[in-house]
């Protein structure tokens, strides 16, 4: 700034003084500017960083648009079957409830008589560990629906058909895996380097938080749970079309409920021994496979973004579907 408030002096100088010694140290100092350039404001460059949990809103989608910038491809991608992904940049988290959290929830599921396997399955949440995403990956903004299912695919399996934009259910994990594969082969994909696959599970709750450390991507309070959520309580008995309530702070919409989402890992009765990397867990699993994010059939505590639920991989449910997830390598 003080280099432009000199330029205009001297230029402004420079008739009035252009004779003499005067004259010709102005036309001297004028050449020299002229080789500096002119002057730009200078603006602080914010690095793109492994953000650590808790963020808030704002700082998940600047960290969205850093990374973007580092790596040179968009926030929001559309791939070849019309399904948008969106940026998941690298992130450090807390995954899962700790004991405190564990033993509340416990005592909570007591007073509302709640049935005997959410008890059982509650302390499957511990340990709490700290988990590094190293890796920056696209996830489905939202659930494979019924049309892209069956464009890909060629069958409609599910039971709610009457809107097309419904996720895709009664799928199991062998077919949501083999839906991954087929889009991978697909020409326009393959021609792009394009890998899908289902998340890992801790993919899926570092997307899910979105930065929050709370029993929600939203808070605590269940009482908004239907400001994101289709659930028991305002669902109508079915799943609804995809994105129409708010998403989180990444933008996926429906990582609580409408349907269970398939992850890549195997299930193990609790998180001792799991990777720290977010990297899919297989070894040492219980023979079944992970689902998150509850349903459009189930109660609000179990659409919390801590809580997992198993299930036989050949098996289908009209509450089970999927979304998928991408490196970024398709992009560049």
């Amino acid at each position: 700034m003080l280099r432009l408030r000199a330029g205009f002096w001297y230029r402004q100088a420079e008739p009035k003084l252009a004779e003499g010694l005067v004259g010709l140290k102005i036309k001297q100092r004028l050449a020299g500017m002229e080789k500096l350039g002119p002057e730009t404001p200078t603006v602080p460059q914010v690095a793109a960083v492994v953000q650590v949990a808790p963020f808030d809103e704002p700082a998940a989608k600047q960290h969205q648009v850093l990374w973007a910038k580092r790596l040179n491809v968009q926030i929001v991608e559309m791939n070849s079957l019309g399904m948008r992904m969106a940026l998941i940049p690298p992130g450090e988290f807390e995954m899962g409830s700790g004991q405190e959290e564990v033993t509340r929830l416990l005592e909570e599921a007591k007073q509302q008589n709640a049935p005997p396997w959410y008890g059982e399955r509650v302390p499957a949440e511990a340990p709490k560990h700290r988990v590094k995403i190293t890796k920056p990956f696209y996830l489905g903004i939202c659930e494979v629906t019924q049309e892209q299912y069956l464009r890909l695919m060629g069958r409609k399996p599910s039971k709610f058909q009457s809107i097309p934009n419904r996720p895709v259910e009664q799928v199991d994990w062998s077919n949501a895996v083999e839906f991954c594969r087929k889009l991978s082969e697909v020409p326009q994909e393959k021609a792009a380097g394009a890998v899908y696959r289902l998340p890992t599970e801790a993919e899926w709750e570092y997307a899910c938080r979105a930065g929050t450390t709370t029993r929600y991507s939203f808070g605590d309070d269940a009482a908004i749970l239907d400001r994101y959520a289709w659930w028991s309580n305002n669902s109508g008995g079915s799943t609804q079309a995809v994105a129409q309530l708010r998403p989180n702070a990444f933008g996926l919409f429906d990582m609580h409920g409408n349907v269970w989402e398939w992850c890549a890992d195997e299930y193990h009765g609790s998180y001792s021994g799991a990777p720290s990397d977010g990297s899919v867990w297989e070894a040492g699993g219980l023979g079944f496979r992970v689902l998150r994010g509850g349903s459009w059939y189930d109660l609000a505590k179990n659409c919390r973004s801590a809580y997992r639920y198993r299930s036989d991989p050949d098996v289908t449910s009209v509450r089970r579907g999927f979304r998928v997830a991408c490196g970024v390598e398709r992009t560049r």
